[in-house]
């Protein structure tokens, strides 16, 4: 997966967001999501509007979840697989895979 320099900044390289330079997981979790959304909406080449048409939601809620104002639930991330040509499970294991990548050795986004 191609590193998305202009999202850099918020994510691990966010001070604001360390404390002792540790992160919370639930924020680490929630930068790995946005992470997929957008990275997979842009290998696909699609807009918001486009996968927000696909994945059955709106636009402004696929802007929120990958400006990181809003977490997707179970639901919607099931409709976000659907819609980039996923399963849940591929979508859960990709989501896994960077999580550990990140936490296991510092990688960065």
């Amino acid at each position: 997966m191609n590193s998305i320099s202009i999202f850099a900044p918020v994510f691990w390289n966010n001070d604001q967001n360390k404390e002792d330079g540790m992160r919370y997981k639930e924020e680490i979790l929630g930068d790995v999501i946005r992470y997929v959304f957008i990275s997979r909406r842009h290998e696909l080449g699609l807009t918001q509007e486009n996968l927000s048409l696909i994945a059955n939601t709106t636009r402004q809620f696929i802007s929120q979840v990958e400006g990181g104002k809003r977490q997707p639930s179970l639901f919607s991330l099931s409709h976000f697989a659907t819609a980039v040509n996923m399963t849940l499970s591929e979508l859960f294991q990709e989501i896994d895979r960077i999580y550990l990548d990140f936490t296991d050795n510092g990688a960065d986004f």
